[in-house]
């Protein structure tokens, strides 16, 4: 993906009636199916960015790994510490994965750049930790570093020998070059009943097909949630320079958001930016500097190129 990931069940098994799609928008789904072994049921292969596996194939919630889950995950980043809002998108990929009775439980979730979809992949991940026995974490901008991500999984679980001898399973080896070449040479969306698939993605074709299986077009941040990102994220100095610094003004930080649009990535940036400032300067002040040339301010809010690509 210019960073895709996905959060829905997908399996190995072909569908001739599953939509095509472009041989890269084609993900990876479970080597589940291609073995027999219990083992093998368990082990899942990569989605596109984050992947959830259910130990069993279920549609009522996972019940908590009694042994330490994270020495099943893969590459996957820890929480941000300011993330704000989004709740509603949250519940709404919650309940695509949970209560989905039939088909594939897959998420496509589809923006420009600088909207949050990484940051809303990480707070999903980071509130499956304890119920969730497999997470990978992958990125998919194309076929290439797929391949990485799932032989560096490989190596971590020890399905394969990283000095380049023989696996140490060659029923697991020989299920995943068959999955390989299905990958190589078939242009649809698996479908499967196992584990959950997030996609963060770029590509505005999630929005207007059914690719996924689910999706949404994330917009802005509301407001207040934005106002709320802009006192979360100034550093204690960046408050002192403040008359009211145990009480931040919320109109100050509305004024920053306002012209910004909501715009995550322009208010993190501007945030930067204030933090950084020499002498003691406001919100109010800092913004106008920001905003003081007519590039910096387009470059700021430049986003309806990338947001309706």
């Amino acid at each position: 993906m210019a960073n895709q990931s996905t959060d829905t069940p997908v399996s190995s098994r072909s569908s001739k009636n599953a939509p095509a799609v472009a041989p890269s928008q084609l993900f990876f789904s479970q080597v589940a199916n291609c073995a027999k072994e219990k083992r093998f049921r368990e082990i899942p292969t990569p989605s596109n960015f984050v992947a959830q596996y259910a130990r069993e194939e279920q549609r009522s919630p996972p019940q908590p790994v009694v042994e330490d889950p994270s020495r099943h995950w893969i590459h996957v980043p820890e929480n941000g510490r300011y993330f704000v809002g989004r709740q509603g998108i949250l519940e709404k990929i919650k309940i695509s994965f949970v209560q989905v009775a039939t088909g594939q439980r897959s998420f496509a979730l589809w923006a420009g750049k600088g909207f949050g979809k990484t940051q809303i992949a990480r707070k999903i991940v980071s509130e499956n930790t304890h119920h969730s026995p497999y997470i990978l974490w992958c990125q998919a901008e194309n076929k290439t570093r797929i391949m990485e991500t799932f032989e560096q999984y490989a190596i971590s679980r020890k399905l394969v020998d990283n000095r380049g001898g023989d696996s140490p399973d060659k029923n697991f080896e020989t299920a995943a070059r068959g999955f390989l070449d299905w990958f190589r040479t078939l242009h649809y969306w698996p479908y499967g009943r196992s584990g959950s698939v997030l996609i963060t993605t770029h590509d505005s074709s999630f929005g207007r097909s059914n690719l996924a299986g689910d999706g949404a077009r994330l917009n802005m941040l509301e407001t207040p949630d934005a106002i709320k990102m802009v006192l979360f994220q100034l550093s204690p100095e960046s408050r002192n320079t403040h008359a009211n610094a145990a009480n931040l003004d919320e109109e100050e930080a509305r004024k920053l958001v306002s012209p910004l649009q909501n715009f995550p990535l322009a208010i993190h940036a501007c945030l930067g930016a204030i933090n950084e400032a020499e002498g003691g300067v406001t919100i109010a002040e800092s913004f106008q500097d920001l905003c003081s040339s007519s590039g910096a301010r387009k470059a700021i809010l430049g986003v309806e190129k990338d947001y309706g690509k």
